[in-house]
């Protein structure tokens, strides 16, 4: 049963040969059909080219005459859900569209593997539904990005992220208030202080600097760490938020605001999922630079995409309207971003090299799905005499965030280890910890019972902490009788911090809308209007990411042209050279051969041909316009010879006729400048079809 997608692929088949100029229309014909008669009915020869692509000899000798560069192209298309000529330029070329590229579009064309399309976004290639079948099984991921050959390989780099990591770094900034400078870059001594936790000796300081550098730089970004007068301070809100999150979501956001930092709320999450996206693609024994950010593309595009990309804003519309920008940013080209901040942070390792000396990248065991996050074990802390605290993985990053409030890291590996201070714990009783969440925290996480010294020492430093205590907050002051009815109110009482002296009690309300609506629901009357600075700004989380379910494919499938791909084309030029024939047709008729357009050797005749004028000599000079003019037309290229020179091959991008002369201009996929030649001076001058080597 075909389906919709299919019924308007069909739609879209027949109107574009419906809409093809009807000389285009009757050349393309004749190649498949021989003799058209006239008056011909245009819908009769478009059954006849349907009834031809039907047959099964023709079918599959358009299968195997595919070479894989004719499969790359063909792939690339179905895997998108459709391309544009620009697009196919930008994923085979990395720039400008080639000569040599464009035939081969055009080639694919007139063997009708594909057909171009139009939406509201312009023209586009799609697959021929009526071959899509016969030639489906050939157009896979890996004949469009193959996968490299190993010939060196190489451990994996020892840094990347983990719940830990992100914990321990949290610990890490808590006991250095004066991270960095002015510029926002680590100073010197957390440097060295980093480095000796993360057991980094002094060779690898530059490896230190740059991993403290570049998580700074990405918690910054997203505002996790905010710079307070100098100082660098936790927003624990943000934090607690962003821990919440799924583990690939948080490594993803951190490495899209590292790499592009500059960019809205909707950017950083467009960036964020192309990374997880693209990262899914990537098989087992990895892909180069040059192959990841072509997935990249199959990521963003079609049937892959896992979040449709959303419009742009009204600001940026009117910014790319005053740019010129009419198309979005090229997804190859934000993975180019991406990349770096990819390999930085872990995301991407090396393995090794190909046989051309590219490097060869593989996600990290957490994006290769080896790891499953928090351990069903949460018994991962163990606590000794002297307070040193050794912290197993196993947790969370929401889970170790709480933890981190009282703990200073002191060295990090697999396990990392921490102590527990007069001054870490101080420091989470200024973060609203009290001494039983700690001690109750901590034995929560703990394989054995905690020291009792603890306990007592825990006790003693906050009774030395609330000897004199400096508070925020709202402040209600109440008569004797309401105090003690306010200590019991159900709807209150939650919300009481201390007793700041009798009638006079320290609430935590978030806003002054809050404070409002409990204390009318606790029935307290005669509350005038709250006196406060005003209602801090409410940040919205991060918008979610989609996870990318797609599975790595493996093992690899090794797709080759048909073993008949030679013989197809011996048996054809056989049976044209057993012809009778003028020289000129069958000159035409084997560059049909060549070119893989004819697959059944009833093509093979004069009546498929139409003669043109394509090569003009010497004093033939209106000849020589003529066709300099029809290639230009036909976007093909001009062979021109010039006396004392050797042949010139270019493609004409203009014609300027002049009293007595005329001057083309030829343009080269080699960087070469434009040249201008005088069609008077030349000897020879032919229109050829670009060779189709790319």
């Amino acid at each position: 049963m075909i389906g919709e997608e299919q019924k308007q692929l069909r739609k879209d088949w027949l109107e574009y040969l419906t809409k093809m100029p009807t000389d285009a229309f009757l050349d393309l014909a004749k190649i498949y059909l021989g003799e058209i008669r006239t008056p011909f009915n245009k819908q009769r020869l478009q059954e006849q080219l349907s009834i031809f692509l039907h047959d099964e000899t023709n079918r599959k000798n358009i299968k195997s005459l595919l070479s894989p560069n004719d499969i790359k192209i063909l792939a690339l298309i179905h895997l998108t859900g459709g391309v544009s000529e620009k697009q196919i330029g930008g994923f085979f070329t990395s720039g400008k569209i080639s000569h040599s590229l464009k035939e081969h579009i055009v080639n694919l064309e007139e063997r009708l593997l594909i057909f171009r399309r139009s939406d509201s976004n312009g023209d586009f290639f799609s697959l021929n539904p009526l071959l899509q079948e016969t030639i489906e099984p050939l157009l896979t991921k890996d004949a469009l990005i193959p996968r490299p050959v190993s010939t060196v390989s190489c451990a994996a780099g020892d840094f990347f992220l983990t719940p830990g990591f992100l914990a321990a770094y949290v610990s890490f900034v808590l006991g250095h208030e004066d991270l960095c400078k002015a510029d926002g870059t680590p100073k010197k001594k957390a440097v060295r202080d980093f480095a000796l936790i993360y057991s980094k000796e002094d060779a690898e300081s530059d490896s230190a600097e740059r991993i403290l550098k570049d998580i700074t730089s990405a918690f910054m970004n997203l505002n996790l760490i905010k710079d307070n007068n100098g100082k660098s301070e936790i927003d624990w809100t943000k934090l607690e938020r962003f821990a919440q999150m799924e583990e690939t979501h948080q490594y993803a956001y951190l490495c899209a605001s590292l790499s592009c930092p500059a960019v809205s709320r909707r950017g950083l999450q467009t960036n964020a999922q192309l990374l997880l996206d693209t990262i899914s693609m990537i098989p087992q024994g990895g892909y180069t630079r040059k192959s990841i950010l072509q997935a990249a593309v199959l990521a963003s595009t079609g049937k892959n995409k896992s979040v449709a990309a959303a419009g742009p804003s009204r600001f940026e519309s009117l910014m790319a309207e005053t740019k010129g920008e009419t198309e979005r940013t090229n997804p190859m080209d934000m993975m180019d971003r991406l990349f770096d901040g990819a390999v930085s942070l872990g995301l991407l390792h090396q393995t090794g090299k190909d046989e051309n000396g590219e490097k060869i990248f593989e996600p990290s065991d957490f994006l290769a799905g080896k790891t499953t996050g928090a351990a069903e074990e949460k018994n991962v802390v163990s606590i000794d005499a002297g307070f040193s605290v050794t912290v197993m993985p196993g947790l969370s990053l929401g889970e170790l965030l709480p933890l981190m409030k009282c703990l200073d890291i002191s060295h990090f590996d697999v396990a990392a280890e921490y102590e527990l201070s007069r001054s870490s714990v101080m420091r989470a009783f200024d973060l609203g910890c009290t001494p039983k969440e700690i001690t109750n925290l901590l034995d929560s996480h703990s394989s054995y019972e905690l020291p009792q010294n603890l306990h007592v020492a825990v006790e003693d430093w906050y009774n030395s902490y609330s000897s004199a205590m400096l508070y925020h907050g709202y402040v209600l002051k109440l008569s004797e009788r309401n105090a003690v009815i306010a200590e019991k109110n159900p709807s209150l009482a939650p919300h009481i911090v201390t007793h700041l002296a009798p009638g006079v009690l320290l609430l935590d309300f978030a806003n002054d809308d809050e404070a409002s609506s409990v204390i009318s629901k606790a029935g307290i009357d005669a509350v005038g209007k709250v006196q406060s600075v005003g209602a801090k700004t409410v940040v919205p989380p991060l918008p979610p990411l989609k996870t990318a379910a797609r599975i790595r494919e493996n093992p690899q499938q090794e797709i080759q042209p048909a073993d008949d791909y030679n013989k197809i084309i011996e048996e054809m030029h056989k049976y044209l050279d057993s012809l009778s024939l003028e020289d000129d047709a069958k000159e035409k008729l084997s560059e049909r051969i060549d070119r893989h357009v004819i697959v059944n050797s009833s093509q093979l005749t004069a009546a498929s041909i139409r003669f043109e004028l394509t090569e003009a000599f010497a004093m033939d000079y209106a000849g020589k316009i003529h066709v300099a003019e029809s290639a230009i037309q036909e976007n093909k290229l001009l062979e021109i010879e010039i006396e004392d020179e050797k042949i010139i091959q270019g493609m004409p991008v203009g014609l300027e006729k002049k009293s007595g002369n005329a001057t083309v201009t030829l343009a080269f996929d080699d960087g070469q400048p434009n040249r201008e030649i005088l069609l008077s001076s030349a000897v020879r001058v032919k229109k050829i079809r670009a060779k189709i080597i790319w």
